[in-house]
């Protein structure tokens, strides 16, 4: 039996604060907006996305929530390896690679989401 796969559009963005640009990669286009739109005046032209211009990159998974943002952070330190937990989002971050994995929890979309199909104004990133 053939395998089937779908190709999914990666989307990225280099925001930079501090002189430090990090780079997010997602594959939610209302999430690309929301950041956007709330880093505005720190996200770096089109092509700062290109590989080579952060030094530090993300890879952000949205998924349905499991915790809430009350709950107390946890951050713990491997030798190659930080990790950040709390309710609704679980991080890792490799300082010698400076690539990390975000999985960020999101609200069912309401009309304060301005139709990008999850309320993600609640997300602080």
């Amino acid at each position: 039996m053939p395998e089937l796969t779908t190709d999914v559009e990666r989307l990225s963005l280099v925001i930079e604060i501090g002189g430090m640009p990090v780079r997010v990669n997602t594959t939610d286009p209302g999430f690309v907006t929301m950041l956007q739109d709330r880093y505005a005046g720190y996200v770096l032209e089109a092509n700062a996305s290109e590989p080579g211009n952060a030094e530090i990159e993300f890879d952000v998974d949205l998924v349905v929530p499991t915790g809430g943002p009350d709950e107390d952070v946890r951050v713990t330190r491997s030798p190659d390896c930080w990790t950040v937990t709390r309710g609704d989002f679980h991080a890792e971050w490799s300082p010698s690679t400076r690539r990390g994995r975000i999985r960020q929890s999101f609200a069912v979309a309401d009309s304060s989401s301005h139709g990008h199909g999850a309320n993600l104004q609640s997300l602080r990133f």
